[in-house]
């Protein structure tokens, strides 16, 4: 099979338009939850801790995030309703309900979270 520039080229702008418009989507449809995760005394950030979204009716993780450096943390949140859980060595796991994502929310949140040791 031998493909001219010129079809080479349609094929990869088709192939851009496709991931640019699944890009779009995604900024048009989610909304990005973010959050720093903290010790609950000292308020120093905890890097390294996990945190998992949860879908709230069938109790099923959706995402699953550790944290940076920085202890921070963010999620690409489709419509719906969900519950967060956060935990770390030597920090008790802490576990945050009711987050609602609906159409008119904005497309930031913060989803801080306090640790405490155990």
């Amino acid at each position: 099979l031998q493909l001219s520039p010129d079809w080479l080229n349609i094929i990869c702008e088709v192939i851009y338009l496709v991931l640019f418009s699944f890009h779009l989507y995604l900024l048009l449809t989610c909304k990005r939850g973010v959050g720093v995760v903290r010790d609950s005394k000292t308020k120093e950030t905890i890097d390294r801790a996990v945190v998992r979204l949860y879908e709230a009716k069938a109790n099923r993780i959706v995402q699953t995030r550790v944290t940076n450096m920085k202890g921070r943390f963010s999620f690409f949140i489709p419509r719906g309703d969900y519950s967060l859980s956060a935990f770390a060595q030597g920090y008790e796991t802490h576990v945050m309900g009711n987050i609602h994502v609906h159409g008119s929310a904005p497309k930031a949140a913060s989803l801080d979270v306090v640790l405490k040791k155990r």
